[in-house]
């Protein structure tokens, strides 16, 4: 029960997409646009954008350090707007019922003309 990633790529029209297979309960491949939800055989799959999860007052933090006293903000959150970018699976836990090996992912990620 391993899925691969295919690959991100350009598509028809310029449109970058995305696909996996090997899928536990999939017949063939999920493929389709990036910053897209797809549906197939009950399993969803996105990849693209995705607002950061995390809250930090970094100003706070530094104030804290050189003032000795709490000085964080629930107000500031200095990453706030910064993207990061996930693929994500939601796969059906009854695809995995009685499984007897351990699933797997392996992937990797590369931006055309290196970090910028």
């Amino acid at each position: 029960m391993a899925g691969e990633f295919l690959d991100a790529f350009v598509g028809p029209g310029g449109g970058t997409t995305f696909g996996i297979e090997g899928v536990p309960g999939v017949n063939g491949a999920i493929e389709g646009p990036v910053e897209t939800t797809l549906t197939r055989d009950g399993v969803l799959a996105r990849a693209g954008l995705f607002d950061e999860p995390f809250f930090f007052d970094l100003q706070g933090f530094r104030e804290t350090r050189s003032l000795g006293a709490i000085r964080f903000l629930n107000t500031r959150n200095s990453f706030d707007g910064n993207n990061d970018t996930a693929l994500v699976l939601s796969i059906p836990k009854d695809r995995f019922a009685g499984a007897t090996t351990p699933l797997g992912f392996w992937t990797t990620t590369a931006r055309f003309g290196g970090q910028k």
